[in-house]
């Protein structure tokens, strides 16, 4: 009864059942014979593996070794939503990138296997603007209800925050939260040929 009551353990990483299996395992090894004993070998084996399983699974911490991201990027002092990448730097390392959108306050969260591996990552930024295509002026909140097919979508970042040439590092650690705040100071303003050569965007 005691093996048919644990086959349906509550919660608390199966803790309960662990006590009672390994009870009844005792007291069968205490009562059968020394040679039939010897002839379940392989009931140790699977005996091992499941307890293994079964502590992996109750394994407390952070296995995957991804750690939780968090932080809040604002444009020239003011809040934005832009998207951020993370580009690993260490190559002796098996980390890999990752990148995350901010909400309209300019926060941020990665969690999860959404997180980032330890190591140094280039930050690179993608903020982008609609323009006027025959004006070529950006357009302003207030003109919500104008005719939106001659927009055209702009990057409104230079090239030193939006490619390989970012100099904005951040190091993932374990030892500490990893919280990575920025401000974008930049005054760049979008050329008339970065503007004519996008294709208008049909909302």
């Amino acid at each position: 009864m005691n093996m048919l009551y644990s086959l349906h353990p509550k919660p608390h990483c199966y803790f309960i059942f662990l006590n009672k299996t390994i009870l009844n395992f005792g007291t069968y090894f205490y009562t059968v014979p020394y040679d039939l004993l010897m002839k379940s070998n392989h009931l140790f084996l699977l005996l091992t593996i499941f307890v293994a399983l079964l502590f992996s699974s109750c394994k407390q911490g952070n296995p995957y070794g991804f750690e939780e991201i968090t932080g809040k990027i604002t444009y020239n002092g003011q809040p934005t939503s832009l998207m951020l990448a993370f580009d690993p730097l260490d190559s002796n390392n098996s980390q890999s990138g990752g990148s995350a959108l901010t909400k309209k306050d300019g926060t941020f969260l990665m969690t999860g296997q959404s997180g980032l591996k330890h190591g140094k990552y280039r930050v690179r930024f993608i903020l982008r603007k609609s323009y006027w295509k025959k004006t070529m002026k950006p357009v302003e909140e207030t003109e919500t209800d104008v005719d939106r097919t001659q927009r055209v979508l702009v990057n409104v970042l230079p090239e030193e925050f939006t490619t390989e040439k970012s100099k904005v590092e951040f190091n993932v650690t374990s030892e500490k939260k990893n919280i990575f705040n920025y401000d974008i100071i930049s005054d760049y303003k979008p050329s008339e040929n970065d503007i004519k050569s996008k294709k208008v965007q049909h909302y």
